[in-house]
């Protein structure tokens, strides 16, 4: 049998839904307006926002004396708070506000429980919800003309700040007059909002925002499906090894008109963690690199044709840039390297190599990565050389666009070269900073070589890419087989079984607890238009007088 505090709970709860159950759908034109498009400058404002709740089926359609094209000129030229929060002057000290997440929708019957923000995860298509008190800590009404809720994707540099996710809840957003008061009997809090804070009083304002599937298909200027998905974020005071941030938060903003300019009343937010899952079925073209080098060599060919050979000179290094460029690195389907002089082979057949991803607090769970490794020693040698020892690392591997999105997908095949030491910054970026260069210089004395904008910007975007390489060493298990001879060479497989918790960053202190996995995360691999996270094993075969090192794509997911 409920309890009447049950009963009540449950009737002031089914009213609130009702009143509120129109605003969860598509936003009204006036919801648009008052909330998303609400202009800055508040003595501009040429409509005002109606305080009754708008019907949906009513004002969805646009004003008869508004057109079309009035309406987009307006959406696209207004300068409007949503966009110009993180600039409103703050007046501090009159509002509070805390923001509380929950595992379950709003119920009628039971106490919410509350939930961690910092040790939840979420994934695509998972409902964020919780609920934000709001307090006027004054002895005065407090006037409230705009409130945001929002859900934000934010990438973070030391230079710039932006979103790429940003989505309005307007059923708690919305404020207005005119409405039944409605109070939680648990705690006294008024469930409904107007235009105005009244003193001394605690307001509960409920949301619930969905974990979009993918981004906006705007998101990316070069449609890259890779880039369309949500990246992934440990949330805040975790050491993800990135040189930029990838942060989402809730963010609950209440704004104020004071002397005909908008102030930031209160501006409070909470971080919120997001791994996706990977999309296996997303492909993009790996042949991105190889195209635009193509046109570009085109563009070049055809805007010098008419020089003769005054620039062969140019067009041979512009020639050699871009072969650097496209060069294929993994032209087989084995990841190998050999000695100098050739009498010894080492291969790792070439297979997805995975491992899971696991937040800092699991990472006591056990995991491990077995590599088969063939080495192949030329009959002649006499004797046989002796592996003495193996080490392997795991080189993280971050790929940071400060000003430009990244135009293409990055494949594991750019970031090293067999039986060399290069890096992606050399068999990428500064190939590309040398081929922008000489373009540039082309340009000056041939004015009428114009390569197509498109070509120039994706160029210009490669050469200010940087790159942040960290290295851990693992402990190893090694397995030897006996060799065997086969047809003039002699083959020996060696079995490496890594214990990834053993983790500690390479040439620090295995005992300080900081240096160890645990207390840095390793994200799931993802690729986005400004931030890139791509793992390698550098595996290393000590023999007598000479290393042999193999370079073994990882994915985590």
């Amino acid at each position: 049998m409920k309890s009447p505090k049950g009963n009540e709970r449950e009737n002031v709860l089914s009213r609130y839904r009702q009143d509120y159950s129109d605003y969860n759908i598509l936003p009204s034109y006036h919801m648009d307006k008052g909330i998303v498009k609400k202009k800055l400058n508040p003595g501009d404002e040429v409509y005002q926002f109606n305080h009754e709740p708008p019907a949906y089926n009513s004002s969805a359609s646009l004003d008869p004396t508004m057109s079309a094209q009035s309406f987009n000129s307006y959406s696209e030229n207004t300068v409007t708070v949503l966009d110009n929060l993180d600039s409103l002057t703050s007046l501090q000290g009159m509002v509070r506000q805390d923001i509380f997440f929950t595992k379950d929708d709003l119920k009628a019957m039971g106490k919410t429980v509350i939930i961690d923000n910092e040790t939840v995860e979420y994934d695509q298509g998972d409902m964020i919800r919780g609920y934000i008190t709001i307090e006027n800590l004054t002895a005065k009404a407090i006037p409230l003309n705009v409130y945001y809720v929002l859900f934000q994707g934010i990438y973070r540099n030391d230079h710039k700040c932006e979103n790429f996710i940003q989505m309005v809840d307007f059923k708690a957003s919305l404020n207005y007059d005119g409405v039944e008061t409605l109070i939680d009997p648990d705690d006294g809090t008024y469930l409904t909002m107007g235009s105005t804070l009244l003193p001394q009083i605690k307001y509960k304002r409920f949301f619930t925002f969905r974990v979009p599937s993918s981004l906006l298909e705007y998101a990316c200027g070069a449609h890259l499906g890779k880039h369309l998905q949500a990246p992934p974020s440990c949330g805040e005071g975790i050491n993800d090894l990135m040189p930029a941030k990838i942060r989402y938060n809730v963010r609950s903003a209440l704004i104020c008109n004071k002397n005909n300019e908008y102030y930031m009343l209160a501006d409070t937010s909470k971080p919120v963690r997001i791994i996706p899952r990977p999309d296996i079925h997303v492909k993009d073209n790996h042949n991105g690199l190889t195209s635009m080098c193509q046109s570009l060599l085109n563009e070049v060919e055809r805007g010098l044709s008419s020089s003769g050979g005054r620039y062969s000179k140019s067009r041979y290094r512009i020639g050699t840039y871009l072969d650097q460029l496209q060069y294929n690195h993994t032209e087989n389907n084995e990841f190998s390297t050999v000695l100098k002089n050739k009498r010894i082979a080492a291969t790792v057949h070439n297979r997805e190599y995975k491992f899971k991803y696991y937040p800092p607090s699991l990472c006591h769970i056990h995991q491990t990565l077995d590599i088969p490794v063939q080495l192949v020693y030329n009959s002649s040698i006499d004797p046989l050389p002796m592996v003495k020892r193996v080490s392997c690392e795991l080189v993280v591997v971050s790929i940071n666009s400060t000003d430009y999105s990244i135009p293409q997908e990055i494949d594991h095949s750019m970031l090293f070269l067999k039986q060399t030491n290069l890096t992606y910054d050399d068999l990428v970026i500064r190939p590309a900073i040398m081929l922008l260069k000489e373009i540039n210089k082309i340009r000056k004395h041939v004015p009428s070589f114009t390569p197509e904008p498109r070509l120039m910007a994706d160029l210009k975007s490669l050469s200010y890419l940087s790159t942040s390489y960290v290295t851990m060493s693992i402990d190893t298990n090694v397995i030897l087989d006996f060799t065997y001879p086969l047809e003039g060479q002699h083959t020996r497989s060696i079995h490496l079984h890594l214990n990834l918790n053993s983790m500690y960053l390479k040439d620090l202190d295995k005992a300080i607890k900081s240096n160890r996995f645990g207390s840095f995360c390793l994200l799931p691999s993802f690729q986005s238009c400004k931030l890139v996270r791509l793992y390698y094993m550098r595996v290393t075969l000590h023999l007598h007088n000479e290393d042999l090192v193999i370079h073994v794509p990882i994915t985590v997911e």
